[in-house]
């Protein structure tokens, strides 16, 4: 038979590729990932033994018998063990640890292990291929046990998709089904087509699948190389569904704000890479992610309390010592906390308990914190729980503030904000329900729902035959961290029949000041759509004038704390002064937030401020009252032009 290795060629092509493109990519500690590069060196080094046994049969009279049952039973056991490694990376996908859970490892391993036998005893055996005296290559009757393995590991391949689907994300999910599919169907047709070795390319195809849609490390680290809280969440939630043990450190670093200010984000992100990897090279099988900006956890699963205690004497001692990174050399104030589960925290309700109680807590001990040494946060616990049913039953509500246009004379948008009014609880603050969502991961569906509500509401009442020119609309920064978010976003805009010049989305300095890829696109998309941005809250973060000039801000809203500062504090009123000449400049539009009295619109007229919103003009109230204010709006006497100009004229 003439076998055809085109395919082999371009397979080896394409795993070269993709390995030199892994070792470009930060190494990752988790199981998965390692997994990931023995697969990918396996399919390459199957596909080179694919074409040596070729290429050998073809000269049978330059080599022994010998070596070609060593070349080909080299490829048959590395083509049979991409199935195996293969099994265990989906079974990494699906939080199944294969190295602690022995059903596994006997189900995964042993039909290999036979095979390998039948394998490299055919030789003496005969059972699985035969070589002739004339060099001769063919298929022995037991060559039939190998296509019964593949069809094996086939239904087992299923089977741990559809068995753990809830463990994955759907898009993991999907990709996973995919790449089962193309490996499925190039196998049938390597069966109809023996001739054409496709087995080496299809791997390839699926390891490309891998690479860009399920492997995706940037979107696992942060800058610090710790993972984002996301895969924390679910590797526990996967751990209390599993029965798994194990042991969390919690660091919590103070002062980090300052030492971002002094340092630079970008130098503080390379000593806290040294801080992670240190913590990662005491335990092979530690893992490190952020909580948030301050904390965060080392976690490593099955290790006795002993082993644990001694590893946490050994990074206290570390802390007390400096930590160097180019010029910086600083001691990280830390303070640590210690539980083990499920001794401490029994399920994975009570541990989303704890992590909050746990965000909201100083750590100020200079012992090693333990569970006893957290109260319950009684008041936390019932908002968190109030903030849960509101999302399962679509409990939030949406009011909206008006903003009234000082060139045009008339209210011309309003903002959209989340009320949350609780059965037992009643009103319940922004302020306290917004931040725990944000730490509980609520508020992405809280997000979607307002976006929702506010487009539904501006289609079904016709806002823009009534003036309401547009509706502004906040965004979280860890909505903008997710890659999908602009996509969802303007699908809702297209499904409720909404313009681009109908929305604007505010995005707070904490947001815009995020290095994170999937930020800047996100922002393309709104830009490249015609959806205009506001700088929300500008004054309460860090002000860094950087992405006032890099990012495509329309609009600049300005923090009420500086307007109320500024009628107190001479150097405040500079600031708002400066702010203003430096936002019109830019060509900023600037929406004065906070505003409340007749001397404030005065002062903000005379600076040439564009646009109100504050309680002069009206509260946040609900559809229904919005609609009525904007129905009989009357214009003020201070915002009327004639009166100003009398009012100029007595002042001379």
């Amino acid at each position: 038979m003439i076998y055809d290795l085109s395919f082999d060629y371009v397979a080896v092509i394409i795993m070269v590729f993709l390995l030199m493109v892994y070792r470009g990519k930060r190494k990752a500690s988790l199981p998965v990932y390692q997994v990931h590069y023995q697969l990918s060196v396996t399919i390459l080094f199957t596909a080179i033994f694919d074409i040596l046994s070729v290429w050998i049969m073809r000269r049978p009279d330059e080599f022994s018998i010998e070596s070609i049952y060593l070349i080909n039973m080299a490829y048959l056991l590395l083509q049979n063990f991409i199935l195996v490694i293969y099994m265990k990376y989906e079974l990494y996908c699906a939080s199944v640890d294969i190295r602690k859970n022995k059903a596994w490892k006997v189900i995964v391993y042993t039909p290999y292990w036979i095979a390998a036998t039948l394998i490299i005893t055919t030789h003496y055996t005969k059972w699985i291929f035969t070589v002739s005296e004339e060099g001769v290559y063919a298929h022995a009757p037991g060559f039939l046990f190998l296509y019964l393995l593949m069809a094996y590991y086939g239904i087992l391949c299923a089977f741990v998709i559809i068995r753990y689907r809830n463990s994955m994300d759907k898009e993991k999910f999907f990709y996973l089904f995919a790449i089962y599919g193309v490996v499925v169907s190039v196998q049938l047709l390597q069966f109809l087509l023996p001739s054409v070795l496709l087995v080496p390319f299809a791997c390839a195809l699926a390891m490309i699948m891998i690479v860009y849609d399920v492997q995706s490390p940037d979107e696992i680290f942060d800058g610090t190389n710790a993972m984002y809280r996301k895969y924390f969440t679910q590797g526990m939630a996967a751990d209390y569904s599993t029965g798994q043990t194990g042991r969390l450190l919690f660091l919590k670093l103070h002062d980090y704000d300052i030492l971002r200010e002094s340092f630079g984000e970008e130098e503080l992100n390379h000593l806290l890479r040294g801080m992670c990897g240190y913590l990662q090279s005491l335990h092979p099988d530690s893992l490190i992610f952020r909580i948030d900006e301050h904390t965060y956890a080392y976690k490593i699963q099955e290790i006795s309390e002993q082993e644990m205690y001694a590893l946490v004497g050994m990074i206290e001692e570390r802390f007390k010592e400096s930590w160097k990174s180019g010029a910086m050399d600083v001691v990280l104030p830390v303070n640590f906390a210690l539980i083990a589960y499920p001794e401490d925290v029994k399920d994975y309700n009570e541990f989303t308990s704890f992590m909050t109680v746990l965000s909201r807590s100083e750590m100020d001990s200079n012992e090693v914190m333990t569970m006893k040494d957290f109260a319950g946060d009684d008041e936390n616990m019932e908002i968190l729980e109030a903030v849960k049913n509101a999302v399962e039953k679509d409990l939030f509500q949406v009011y909206y503030q008006p903003i009234y246009s000082v060139e045009e004379k008339r209210i011309i948008a309003s903002e959209a904000l989340v009320r949350l009014f609780d059965e037992k609880l009643g009103f319940i603050s922004p302020e306290k329900f917004i931040p725990l969502a944000e730490k509980e991961g609520y508020i992405l569906k809280i997000g979607r729902f307002v976006f929702q509500e506010v487009c539904r509401f501006y289609s079904e009442n016709s806002l823009q035959e009534k003036g309401i020119d547009y509706i502004e609309v906040n965004l979280s920064a860890i909505q903008c961290m997710q890659y999908q978010m602009a996509e969802e976003f303007i699908g809702i805009m297209k499904e409720n029949n909404i313009k681009a010049k109908q929305v604007n989305f505010e995005i707070t300095e904490t947001s815009a000041m995020i290095t994170n890829r999937a930020v800047a696109l996100n922002i393309s998309r709104f830009e490249n759509h015609g959806i205009a941005l506001s700088l929300d809250d500008y004054g309460t973060g860090y002000s860094n004038l950087s992405y006032l000039y890099h990012m495509p801000f329309h609009f600049i809203k300005i923090d009420k704390s500086i307007l109320w500062s500024s009628e107190k504090n001479d150097k405040a009123d500079i600031t708002l002064q400066n702010i203003f000449r430096m936002a019109k400049k830019l060509q900023l539009k600037i929406v004065m937030e906070g505003v409340e009295t007749e001397a404030q619109i005065r002062k903000l007229l005379t600076m040439g401020c564009d646009y109100f919103q504050g309680y002069y003009f009206s509260k946040p109230v609900c559809g229904k009252d919005f609609l009525d204010y904007v129905q009989n709006f009357e214009l003020p006497d201070v915002c009327k032009p004639e009166l100003k100009q009398e009012k100029e004229r007595e002042e001379g």
